[in-house]
């Protein structure tokens, strides 16, 4: 089944305030995910097919590696409570699009659709509710 075109419109993420941590590296950062992802989208949009979004694909990995890592050691020097759940967290993502890329290369049937949504999901809430939870911490810190 496809999706309907609202579905598809629903698909790109436009960065806004509300995503906003107050901390430059790290917005500039997730503002570059957003655009990644969009890169994404725009290339499925388009049909550009496999290759190009396996590509899109590969460098969304390579910009997410950076930016956990450096978010991580933020976090770090913050002694922020729950970095290893948050980890986890960055390390399931991180799994996920491997495997997504994995069954591309092997030719295995994936509905692309939903890996966009699921991205442009964990992407959303991910920076909504759990890097919104350093909000508090990066406001009260010079931490660079």
């Amino acid at each position: 089944m496809l999706p309907t075109d609202k579905a598809l419109e629903s698909l790109p993420l436009v960065w806004s305030e509300r995503f906003h941590l107050g901390h430059s590296t790290i917005d500039s950062q997730h503002q570059v995910l957003f655009e990644i992802y969009n890169r994404l989208v725009g290339a499925y949009k388009e049909c550009n097919g496999h290759q190009i979004i396996t590509d899109v694909l590969g460098d969304l990995v390579i910009y997410t590696q950076s930016h956990f890592r450096e978010e991580e050691a933020i976090m770090a020097r913050l002694q922020y409570s729950d970095l290893k759940a948050h980890k986890r967290s960055h390390g399931r993502l991180l799994t996920e699009i491997d495997l997504f890329i994995s069954d591309m290369d092997d030719d295995k049937p994936i509905l692309t659709y939903e890996v966009l949504a699921f991205v442009r999901n964990w992407l959303k809430e991910h920076v909504l509710n759990e890097d919104m939870l350093l909000k508090p911490l990066l406001s009260d810190s010079h931490v660079g």
